[in-house]
């Protein structure tokens, strides 16, 4: 894969690296970037949520993680979704802090995950890929499985 100059990049770990991302909003008490517009993580990009940060995606907002982009949460970050998240059929979403979802994840690509995803009672995963889990996945939403040719989830974590 050829990477693109240009890449948009950012490890998100304090004011400057979260208000450089159009439209999201710094608190610095807790280190909180709430994103208040949709996004793209294009070919070649990878969005870190860096260690003791809360990535906070707002209701009506969408995230899309493009063929061959990255979202990553590092161990003890977090991503609150009250939004959509949407990981297209090459896209990465991994994982290895908390990812407390209250919206939308639309899992076309890989979720790759070894630390905690909570979907909580207005949450929704739909899957019609792969979640790779050695981590934990505690449901008291919605998740759904579209399995076809062997996708679904391979856990060897935990799965409530």
């Amino acid at each position: 894969m050829i990477q693109d100059a240009n890449a948009f990049s950012p490890t998100i770990g304090d004011k400057t690296s979260c208000e450089n991302i159009p439209g999201a909003i710094w608190s610095a008490l807790p280190n909180t970037c709430t994103v208040t517009s949709n996004q793209n993580i294009a070919l070649g990009e990878t969005w870190t949520v860096s260690s003791s940060v809360t990535l906070v995606i707002n209701s009506g907002v969408t995230i899309t993680i493009q063929n061959g982009g990255t979202f990553k949460n590092n161990s003890g970050g977090t991503i609150s979704n009250q939004g959509i998240i949407n990981d297209n059929s090459a896209g990465v979403i991994s994982n290895s802090g908390s990812i407390n979802n209250s919206g939308t994840i639309n899992n076309n690509g890989f979720i790759n995950n070894s630390g905690t995803i909570t979907n909580n009672s207005a949450g929704i995963i739909l899957n019609s890929n792969n979640i790779n889990s050695s981590g934990t996945i505690t449901n008291s939403g919605t998740i759904s499985i579209t399995n076809v040719g062997g996708i679904g989830i391979n856990n060897s974590g935990t799965l409530d």
